[in-house]
């Protein structure tokens, strides 16, 4: 290769791009700015306290006699139950998608197994705890009182509900609460709380929690390797605003509270979300979140040597009882993939948490790809064959703008003589020169802009499908030819550590056969950089998921016979020469 100008300025504006690309990208928001992940204090674990002090007829003991007392700490708060009582079984609500493990003693979920979700790597099923470092488990309900459970009054399976009835001492009164849970969607159940102040006199709850439970980053939960997991904590208010936290955000961004009451709270990562809904709206939130270390394995699928766990919960403030008075409370509760058609038929609003872009149009447009690929997908019974359908379509809908591109770039390849005699001749003057070129393009008719037309059209769609495809749960371990997992690039062996990835290689390979066949307008600088562009991409692009360089790997097989169509066309209908050849 000549290392001369133009060469020169390429090569540097190859590294100014190969080192900017990354902040670039955290500029934009499309990959995570890293944080540092200030340890916090870990809450106290459970301890059982063996003592006769405040205890209380267990479920199975006899009445009156002394038990020992199980005590669950929760940042300062707890919850003393007889130990007899933690031995209750626990009790599964269950559908086709999920099992739901609640505990009667602490009337909590304690976990949650997907059915129909794997982790990969294996067979076993995707199971997510209800709580971390002992704190109050999913759906379950505090204060910030001491809870003593005196006793369970009901404790009953029926059906797709489960209802749970427990008698509660604190130390200023007694009261009964139920809890009932009903499933009432794929990925989604019905929730009502019940307290009945039992006492003689008036009875104040300081706060009343209900806690939205946990979601751990999705490349620990599904032992995913995983670019870019959004790991957000969103609530809406009443007055329709959205708010999101980053679980990674510093204390003063993270433990911010709403200024208006809330209609729910919830948590997303990149495949999976939570979120509960209440009729009464929340007056406040409480945030908790345990910084953790991951495992080796861990590290490598997560990217990083630190992660958080968050919880949120739904607060009411100051909840009065007179004797004998009753106060209900009802919620909506969703734990599954974002799947936009099943959170939408859960809570409409909640569409927030599984948006597959940021800017509303790009959104909307995203949305629609991925419905077109959905239902391709139910057409011809394979994503894999979705994807390149889909392909075909856009680039026939972009056929004609595409042609008029090639046609306008063929004609001004016609015409490159005197554009290379107009830069020769004025090259000392640059504004002369341009003028110039501006009387030429003007006098033959030539659009330059008209080439770049396609590209504009093509990168929304680019986007839009980049952001659908590496979104969507729908693609996660799906097969299709040598790539085991549509979601995750192609790999098919690595050499000296490095993975081998064909279809990107396939890409790269076919994007510098269409260099070599695009027609030559430019100059030399433009020309050279245009063939380095398809090196560059192959950096930038090398990770890409396998769905993802498909659709590309398929969309340069259009653009290349697009290009063979229009040369054999403009030879056929012999195109102007330059008025100066003519004469």
């Amino acid at each position: 290769m000549k290392f001369d100008k133009e060469t020169i300025i390429v090569l540097v504006l190859c590294g100014v791009l190969w080192f900017a690309w990354q902040p670039f990208c955290m500029w934009m928001g499309w990959i995570k700015k890293p944080e540092a992940v200030q340890p916090q204090q870990k809450p106290a674990p459970v301890q059982v306290v063996e003592s006769v002090q405040n205890a209380s007829p267990a479920v199975s003991g006899k009445s009156g006699s002394a038990a020992p007392v199980a005590t669950k700490f929760i940042t300062g708060r707890k919850i003393e139950i007889p130990l007899q009582m933690d031995k209750l079984p626990i009790q599964h609500l269950a559908n086709e998608h999920f099992d739901m493990a609640i505990s009667p003693a602490y009337g909590e979920i304690r976990e949650i197994t997907f059915k129909k979700l794997l982790r990969t790597g294996s067979n076993s099923q995707l199971t997510v705890p209800g709580s971390f470092d002992d704190n109050i488990g999913m759906l379950g309900v505090f204060s910030g009182e001491t809870w003593r459970v005196q006793e369970v009054l009901e404790n009953k399976l029926e059906g797709d509900a489960y209802t749970l009835s427990r008698r509660i001492t604190t130390a200023t009164g007694k009261f009964i609460v139920t809890q009932t849970w009903k499933i009432a969607y794929e990925y989604g159940i019905e929730y009502h709380v019940k307290l009945h102040n039992e006492g003689g006199g008036n009875l104040m709850l300081n706060t009343l929690n209900i806690s939205g439970g946990i979601l751990e980053p999705f490349a620990i939960m599904g032992g995913d390797r995983i670019r870019n997991d959004d790991y957000i904590l969103y609530f809406q208010t009443v007055d329709g605003d959205e708010h999101k936290i980053k679980v990674n955000a510093k204390d003063a961004k993270f433990f911010v509270k709403p200024e208006q009451k809330v209609k729910w709270i919830g948590i997303g990562t990149k495949y999976f979300m939570n979120v509960l809904v209440s009729e009464i709206p929340f007056n406040t939130i409480n945030q908790l979140r345990a910084h953790r270390t991951p495992t080796a394995e861990q590290a490598k699928e997560l990217g990083a040597d630190s992660y958080y766990l968050v919880n949120v919960d739904g607060v009411y403030n100051d909840i009065a009882f007179t004797p004998g008075q009753v106060r209900d409370f009802n919620f909506k509760f969703y734990f599954g993939p974002k799947d936009k058609d099943m959170v939408s038929a859960f809570e409409p609003s909640a569409t927030y948490i599984s948006k597959l872009m940021s800017l509303p149009p790009m959104n909307a447009l995203a949305n629609f790809m991925l419905w077109s690929l959905s239902r391709l997908k139910d057409i011809c019974g394979s994503y894999g064959w979705a994807i390149i359908l889909l392909t075909a379509i856009v680039r026939i809908l972009l056929w004609p703008i595409t042609h008029k591109a090639n046609m306008s770039m063929k004609r001004m390849q016609n015409f490159k003589p005197e554009m290379d005699e107009i830069r020769k001749k004025y090259k000392e003057d640059p504004r002369l020169m341009q003028i110039k070129m501006g009387e030429l393009y003007k006098r033959e008719g030539i659009q330059p802009m008209r080439g770049c037309l396609p590209l504009l059209l093509q990168l929304p769609i680019f986007m839009a499908l980049y952001f659908a495809l590496d979104g969507a749960m729908e693609l996660r371990h799906v097969p299709f030819w040598w790539a085991v997992d549509l979601s995750q690039p192609d790999t098919v062996a690595h050499i000296l550590g490095l993975p081998l990835n064909p279809l990107v290689l396939v890409m790269t390979g076919l994007m510098l056969l269409q260099q070599r066949l695009m027609p030559q307008a430019g100059d030399s600088t433009q020309q050279k950089l245009m063939m380095f562009m398809p090196l560059i991409m192959l950096f930038v692009l090398y990770n890409l998921p396998s769905g993802l360089t498909l659709y590309w790997t398929v969309s340069q097989v259009f653009s290349i016979l697009q290009m063979l169509l229009t040369q054999k066309l403009a030879g056929k209908n012999n195109p102007e020469v330059p008025k100066a050849a003519k004469a």
